[in-house]
């Protein structure tokens, strides 16, 4: 795939692009779900691809990191459902913040 420079934004914004194309605007919210529930971050401008810059520091290291993480998701939800995922996040994010949202911000 080419998506033009080696930027991570503009891959997340491409893979965002054609799962709403083929399965509608809902497709990557388990998988937000679970990187929200792996790294303890949720906020309303948290999309799964900042989260993992903010993790990752550098898009190279996002790329490197992406395949390890997706096998992981698909794991997660294999064993423990996406509504086990979401009830995880949600234990994680209480026992963090103290509330159901949270990041390095501040206030979720």
């Amino acid at each position: 795939m080419y998506v033009g420079r080696a930027s991570f934004h503009d891959f997340s914004n491409f893979i965002y692009g054609y799962c709403f194309a083929q399965t509608g605007p809902n497709s990557l919210m388990d998988f937000q779900a679970w990187i929200e529930m792996r790294f303890v971050i949720k906020g309303e401008d948290w999309s799964w691809s900042r989260i993992m810059l903010h993790e990752f520091e550098t898009d190279q290291k996002c790329f490197d990191e992406l395949p390890t993480l997706y096998n992981e998701f698909l794991r997660d939800e294999s064993n423990m459902g996406i509504a086990g995922i979401r009830a995880e996040a949600k234990r994680r994010l209480q026992r963090k913040y103290g509330r159901n949202t949270g990041h390095p911000d501040g206030p979720g």
